[in-house]
């Protein structure tokens, strides 16, 4: 049950941020003003998803996962987290009537998911290096 609070704070204050950010974005039209903004809130919700499903199962104390906390576990629950929920989106916005199939809907798309698995990676990786230096840590201690 390492670093158990500050991760779950982390987590509550940034899906706190997507959430506003998500909220402007609506009401000052940054989606279409702002080509850049769609990539940047799908880096952070994959993040999000990622560092969620990392955290749960290695961190929370939830659950009780054998010792398989290895780079490459890391990277592939972040990522099957990231774009689980990445294509999951897609596929709302697509029933929600949010796009629809003309011209650059692929390749946007296909840049969501990118940006959404990118982001879950991402988090791999910090939360891979967090618990490393936690695992020193102790066992400078215990030495």
């Amino acid at each position: 049950m390492i670093l158990k609070k500050p991760f779950f704070l982390f987590l509550f204050l940034l899906v706190l941020v997507i959430g506003v950010l998500q909220q402007f974005a609506v009401y000052y039209y940054w989606y279409w003003l702002y080509v850049w903004f769609d990539i940047l809130m799908h880096f952070l919700g994959g993040f999000w998803f990622g560092f969620s499903a990392l955290w749960i199962l290695f961190f929370s104390g939830y659950l009780k996962i054998p010792d398989r906390k290895t780079f490459g576990f890391f990277v592939l629950v972040a990522f099957c987290s990231s774009i689980s929920v990445g294509i999951a989106w897609e596929i709302f916005e697509y029933i929600a009537g949010v796009t629809s199939f003309v011209d650059g809907y692929v390749f946007d798309t296909v840049k969501d998911l990118i940006m959404d698995t990118f982001g879950g990676i991402v988090s791999a990786i910090f939360l891979y290096k967090a618990y490393q230096k936690q695992i020193i840590k102790n066992n400078n201690v215990i030495s």
